[in-house]
């Protein structure tokens, strides 16, 4: 009971983001990235891209596999690298990065 109602609770912060999925440049796709904890927990990541399916926000904005691929793209980059190069800012540098990566990927 307690991981559904997280999911939904989850499902109800970033369903509206995701349904806008098509049209997210890859800034946004990280941050919805982030907020669904893509990188640390695949799995829920991937309930959260089924259940917007599922509750009707199927809807032409909504691209699961363009979301599955900017998640690949941001997982591809490597952060031990990246925390080993920006030991003082390894948080946005691995955001940039990500970004990056996500901007190439969808191109």
């Amino acid at each position: 009971p307690t991981d559904c109602r997280e999911l939904a609770v989850l499902l109800a912060r970033v369903g509206p983001t995701a349904l806008r999925s098509r049209d997210l440049d890859a800034t946004a796709l990280v941050d919805l990235l982030r907020d669904t904890d893509a990188y640390r927990r695949r799995d829920r990541f991937e309930q959260i891209i089924a259940a917007v399916g599922y509750c009707g926000y199927d809807t032409p904005a909504f691209d699961a596999e363009r979301v599955r691929r900017a998640a690949a793209a941001a997982a591809s980059v490597d952060a031990g690298a990246i925390a080993r190069a920006h030991v003082g800012d390894v948080a946005n540098a691995l955001r940039s990065a990500r970004i990056a990566q996500v901007e190439s990927a969808l191109r």
